[in-house]
């Protein structure tokens, strides 16, 4: 029995490390294609394989796996009175997701790019300020009426 959790452990360490790397092969071809940056991604993948290989249980893999796709979504929104720092401000979130009202917006990132935002913000900020973020347990929690200008995202998944 022992002999077959080992094995089992081995393989499921194999499949994943190797779809881990077939995924950066996939970021560093499509980086060169489109001209776009892609070390970040690609650094949190080699982190995710070095989890991998320390993983004592295949349902430790699983969990691993299961984590790195999951995403946060938010609403972010504010009245900033200087019109140059909302000009900013606003193209920052448009780095994150989409306008959602005037000075409202909608975002579906990582856990990582999530705190990554949260450490920007303070920057445009100021005491005569507001800026509010709240996270929302899942897009399907979004009740809307009227005009919804927000394109409809698919979640991409490379295997």
């Amino acid at each position: 029995m022992a002999s077959l959790f080992r094995f089992s452990l081995q393989l499921a360490k194999i499949i994943i490390r190797e779809k881990i790397n077939n995924q950066i092969v996939v970021l560093r071809r499509y980086s060169r294609n489109n001209n776009i940056d892609v070390k970040e991604y690609i650094h949190s993948m080699k982190n995710s394989r070095h989890k991998i290989d320390e993983a004592e249980s295949v349902d430790r893999i699983i969990g691993y796996e299961v984590a790195r796709n999951k995403k946060v979504y938010a609403l972010i929104i504010y009245d900033i009175v200087d019109n140059k720092k909302r000009t900013k401000f606003s193209n920052l979130l448009l780095g994150y997701g989409d306008r959602v009202q005037k000075s409202g917006f909608e975002i579906k990132v990582s856990e990582r790019k999530f705190e990554q935002l949260l450490k920007e913000i303070p920057m445009y900020c100021d005491t005569c300020d507001s800026i509010r973020v709240y996270r929302i347990s899942g897009k399907n929690l979004v009740y809307k009426w009227g005009t919804d200008k927000t394109p409809e995202q698919e979640d991409v998944i490379v295997i």
